[in-house]
């Protein structure tokens, strides 16, 4: 694709180039010659001049297939589970949520809507092409229907008051298209949308480059995410930098009232994504290159190293820098990783409670917003190993 898919422009700058990325960074495997056999493919990531859009413009939708296999939930750790609940409470107290329909597209195994459902009574609809429960998982919900399809206007006589999509957007290869199919589902109704993206201000600031990953098309800014919703007719209530900013969280209405108006200045934040870009080019290889010596010094010092976080970060990592040193294990929380095997590299994935058997010299912590919840598992292991954070 060589123009923008949020404002079509075809005035578009090179920022990042990546070879070989397996195609799923989120995909289990029960076999490491089955992970290690998973296609790969390259990233070309440029940014619309025009409206700060970054995009992979190699990118192919038909190549993934998403499965039961696809597993990217977050909440078995605290500190996810924290912010999950703070969002909860937040869009029950301000959407006044009580017997209210809420749809929510792409709810992977239905984690957020458990968690909704646990805290409000409403006729819940989770939407998912990956989603296959067992029976005892689904006897977990109460008036919950989960639909294994992609969410689109054969499903309008659902009437929502509220729908939810995280996480999914920055997948989707024709976005606008993706949110106007929202819209004629639903037309001639009322109704408000929460999107949850992740936030490419982030990834260009503080070099977060272990989320460059094949699987997502799209690196939003707030100016391409506002742009977005403006463009397809939405009215944009809210549009903020959450999760220690490394997510963008839009609150928007259609067919509904003005009642406020959102302060919002595209040109400053367009602004801010090109001065962060201009710098990331030099300074991702440059990160790339400082791993490669610390990873190649501790493993010819014959260090046992682990990697902490088995989500696209770590897999990201995993496939930059395991011919550096021995990748066996990865650590991860989500209890449905265990014993499968990453995508690309074919570590296994291991819990906390194998690390006093393994007993590493280093753990690399993929994501710095976790460090202060594994440093207390460490020490309740009473391990002490060396602790970097990617």
């Amino acid at each position: 694709m060589n123009k923008c898919p949020i404002c079509f422009s075809d005035n578009l700058i090179q920022i990042a180039y990546l070879q070989d990325m397996p195609i799923f960074c989120n995909a289990l495997f029960d076999a490491k010659e089955e992970a290690l056999a998973i296609p790969k493919k390259n990233l070309n990531l440029n940014i619309c001049s025009s409206c700060g859009h970054i995009f992979n413009i190699e990118f192919e939708q038909k190549a993934l297939k998403y499965s039961a296999k696809y597993e990217n939930s977050l909440h078995f750790s605290s500190t996810f589970d924290q912010y999950a609940n703070k969002l909860a409470d937040y869009l029950i107290d301000k959407y006044n949520l009580k017997n209210k329909t809420i749809i929510d597209i792409g709810c992977g195994r239905g984690d957020f809507l458990k968690l909704l459902n646990s805290k409000v009574d409403c006729d819940f609809f989770g939407f998912d092409k990956s989603f296959s429960p067992d029976d005892t998982y689904q006897k977990e919900f109460k008036n919950v229907k989960f639909i294994s399809d992609f969410y689109s206007s054969k499903y309008k006589d659902i009437i929502p008051d509220l729908i939810l999509c995280r996480h999914v957007l920055e997948h989707v290869d024709f976005p606008r298209e993706f949110l106007i199919e929202i819209i004629e589902a639903n037309k001639d109704k009322s109704f408000n949308v929460i999107f949850e993206v992740p936030n490419s201000l982030w990834t260009l600031r503080d070099m977060g480059i272990w989320d460059l990953i094949y699987e997502r098309f799209s690196y939003f800014s707030p100016s391409s995410l506002y742009y977005l919703f403006k463009a397809v007719g939405f009215k944009i209530n809210s549009l903020k930098q959450i999760y220690n900013n490394q997510f963008l969280l839009i609150e928007a209405s259609y067919n509904k009232p003005e009642d406020n108006i959102f302060e919002f200045n595209i040109y400053e934040e367009k602004q801010k994504v090109f001065e962060y870009a201009n710098s990331f080019k030099k300074a991702y290889y440059e990160k790339v290159k400082y791993w490669k010596d610390i990873l190649e010094l501790l493993n010819k010092a014959e260090k046992k190293i682990l990697i902490w976080g088995g989500g696209s970060k770590g897999v990201s990592f995993l496939n930059l820098f395991s011919r550096y040193y021995n990748a066996d294990y990865v650590v991860d929380l989500n209890p449905r990783k265990h014993r499968k095997f990453i995508a690309g590299v074919g570590a296994r994935f291991v819990h906390p409670n194998e690390l006093p058997a393994i007993n590493p010299d280093v753990i690399i912590i993929m994501n710095p917003v976790y460090k202060e919840e594994i440093e207390a598992e460490l020490s309740k292991m009473k391990l002490h190993p060396q602790v970097l954070v990617a």
